[in-house]
C-alpha cells in the first residue's frame, strides 16, 4: 500500500484513490494512475471493502491535492503550489461524504 497521510481536516485536502487487484481492469502496457482508474474515497473504501470481503490481495494508492477555498491557508500564488493540481472547495465537491469513523467526513 502506497498512500499519503490523512489529513483530519477533509476542507484542506481531496484525495484520489487508485485500486488494483488481480483481474482489474488495468492494460498493463498504459499508464495506470490517470483519470480513468481514479477513484473518490468513497468509491475506493468501497471497492476496497468488497475485495476484502473477498479475500482478494488489493494494492491501494492515493495522492492529496489541496482544496481551492479562500478558506484554506494555501496561497495558490505561492511557489510551492505552482505546480499543484487543485481540487474543489469542499462545498462545491459533489462526492459522497464517507462516514467511515476512520475517514469521517472526506469526500
Amino acid at each position: 500500500m502506497y498512500c499519503s497521510s490523512i489529513h483530519p481536516n477533509p476542507a484542506l485536502y481531496k484525495y484520489d484513490w487508485w485500486i488494483f487487484w488481480e483481474g482489474a481492469p488495468v492494460d498493463g502496457g498504459e499508464l495506470i494512475f490517470n483519470d480513468q482508474y481514479q477513484m473518490n474515497t468513497a468509491a475506493a473504501l468501497a471497492l476496497c471493502d468488497r475485495l476484502m470481503k473477498q479475500g482478494t490481495p488489493v494494492f491501494v494508492y492515493n495522492q492529496r491535492r489541496p482544496r481551492l477555498d479562500p478558506e484554506n491557508p494555501f496561497d495558490p500564488g505561492a511557489d510551492r503550489w505552482r505546480d499543484a493540481k487543485w481540487a474543489p472547495a469542499y462545498a462545491d465537491d459533489p462526492d459522497p461524504v464517507v462516514q467511515r469513523e476512520s475517514l469521517k467526513g472526506h469526500k
